[in-house]
């Protein structure tokens, strides 16, 4: 009798073991650092994979989409969801999530389907990084004020002709896009952010993206006014070297009037009697000054008196340049040559533009306005229109979606259309019916343009700036000419800009112009494999020939030192 009620009790102990164990679900297959696992995921299906991990570890897990749009949730020991991510991407791309590991236990990394309707479709997914509890202690990456950063502007000597150019930039994947230290190698061409871990201490990353695993050290020694007047750089696996500072300049706040527009900028003034020759940057789409980066202390190198500046609503300048026409932002690059051609420290007859990206059709306007500017430079500027542009970049990122055959010749054709559509002013009703084939498509996502709200700023700015085309403005440059491209540009339309750029440049009678088309280029000048966006963050340095071609080709213009 005893005996039956045990073996009850045993029984129904196991029963009600097995229905909590069935509750939680069974963690999957175990992730380790460079061992991805691919799968199958169908409508409202979840998989999960398991981790057993430290605290104070830092990692990073990315489910690649590879044609299924999924969710990318992370729990903790206790089953507590810690993160969910998903991105705005569709199908395709990366859902990525890292951080700090807060306890020791085993977490779970789940992709899911978001909906019940959604296609099947393959994944993949990958512990990509796990960075020790001590070494991420050591390299936490803190947050420094554009004001301090910029106390770090310097050119920086490692031996004989090699520099390390050192200066703020717009933090393109850092947290609200804030500013960063950014480096570039004159001698390996690297390229990057520095992430601070304190006042007068660096590291860097891997590539452009990525702060982990750390790479190089850099070491700032601060003179008594608090400035850094020397780098101690410890490469990755190597002895440290110290570099000492060169090319002293002076740098000054700028602020000029324009277009009902006060516009903030700064000058880099080279140490020495004036007066110099002068670069002006002329701004892309982003707009900022720190879009410059530590660029304008390579033009001080060459003996040039460097002057940036934040465009219509974009830093510190006011203004909006979501209202303004390419035309508006060229007559503020004028106004500024002006504020340059008031400077007794600079040579009125030997002022240039160097431009980038958008840049390039601001600053084409401007050198066919104006006989002041000397000279053009332009990276990666458009040798069309900007709507041909626009048409060219979505049909890049549609290729780059896994679009394909007819998919991604009716979607480029249907976007091409709207954004005449949009320049020409028609209607928005007009354009949002033309819009609706797309409903249903793969490439409905690249078409939404009807779908934008009245009052969004994209509807005023292609009525504007649409139709402007650089050739136009080329046609009537006269001054020299130095265009950069890439070969593998998603953004612009390397082999038709080039052809466009020449015919203009010739049918101006212009005496001297190079045209380079460089390889294997991005959009940015940065080496790359495919040119995409999405392959911007794994970048790490420029192309060959870009920097050095320009330092060449400014001295044998300009007479600059180097």
């Amino acid at each position: 009798m005893r005996l039956g009620r045990f073996r009850w009790f045993v029984a129904a102990c196991l029963t009600l073991l097995t229905l909590l164990l069935g509750a939680q679900e069974a963690p999957g297959p175990s992730l380790e650092v460079g061992e991805p696992h691919t799968g199958l995921l169908g409508p409202g299906e979840a998989h999960r994979f398991a981790a057993v991990l430290e605290k104070g570890e830092y990692v990073k897990v990315v489910a690649l989409q590879k044609g299924v749009d999924l969710v990318l949730s992370a729990f903790d020991p206790d089953g507590a969801r810690i993160a969910e991510v998903d991105s705005p991407n569709g199908a395709f791309g990366p859902e990525p999530w890292e951080g700090e590991i807060p306890k020791s236990g085993r977490y779970v990394f789940q992709v899911s389907s978001p909906g019940p309707n959604l296609k099947p479709g393959a994944y993949e997914i990958r512990l990509t990084l796990r960075l020790s509890a001590d070494q991420y202690a050591s390299h936490k990456i803190l947050s420094l004020e554009p004001g301090v950063l910029e106390r770090f502007r310097g050119n920086f000597e490692v031996g004989p002709g090699r520099v390390i150019f050192v200066g703020p930039m717009a933090g393109i994947f850092t947290a609200g896009g804030k500013d960063i230290l950014y480096f570039r190698d004159s001698q390996t061409r690297r390229t990057g952010p520095l992430y601070p871990v304190s006042a007068t201490r660096f590291f860097s990353g891997p590539d452009l993206g990525e702060p982990y695993p750390p790479e190089d050290e850099f070491a700032f020694t601060l003179s008594a006014e608090g400035v850094p007047d020397s780098l101690v750089w410890t490469p990755r696996g190597g002895s440290p070297v110290k570099a000492r500072k060169v090319d002293p300049f002076r740098y000054e706040p700028v602020a000029f009037e324009s277009g009902g527009a006060t516009l903030k900028g700064y000058v880099l003034v080279p140490e020495g009697r004036g007066p110099f020759p002068a670069v002006l940057h002329v701004n892309g789409s982003q707009g900022s000054r720190a879009d410059v980066g530590p660029a304008g202390n390579f033009f001080v190198r060459q003996g040039f008196l460097f002057m940036a500046f934040d465009k219509r609503g974009a830093g510190q300048s006011t203004g909006r340049w979501q209202e303004a026409s390419l035309e508006d932002l060229a007559g503020d690059v004028l106004r500024g040559l002006e504020v340059l051609k008031s400077r007794p420290d600079v040579n009125p007859r030997r002022m240039g533009l160097w431009g980038a990206s958008q840049g390039g059709w601001v600053a084409a306007i401007a050198a066919s306005r104006s006989p002041d500017v000397s000279f053009l430079v332009v990276q990666s500027g458009s040798g069309v229109s900007v709507v041909e542009n626009m048409a060219h970049e979505s049909r890049s990122q549609m290729a780059g979606a896994g679009l394909s055959g007819a998919d991604l010749e009716e979607g480029s054709a249907l976007v091409g259309r709207l954004l005449g559509m949009m320049a020409d002013g028609k209607p928005h009703e007009e354009i949002a019916a033309v819009g609706a084939a797309a409903e249903g498509k793969p490439y409905a996502p690249f078409a939404a343009f009807g779908k934008l709200p009245r009052d969004h700023y994209l509807w005023k700015w292609v009525r504007l700036c649409g139709h402007t085309d650089s050739a136009d403005a080329l046609r009537k440059v006269r001054c020299p000419v130095l265009w950069f491209l890439g070969d593998r540009d998603s953004q612009v339309p390397a082999a038709v800009s080039e052809k466009r750029i020449l015919d203009a440049l010739a049918a101006a009678g212009n005496p001297d112009y190079t045209v380079k088309v460089l390889s294997p280029a991005n959009h940015g000048l940065l080496e790359c494999s495919t040119g995409l966006w999405s392959e911007v963050r794994t970048c790490k340095r420029y192309v060959p020939g870009y920097w050095e071609t320009m330092a060449d080709w400014l001295k044998g213009h300009t007479g600059g030192p180097r």
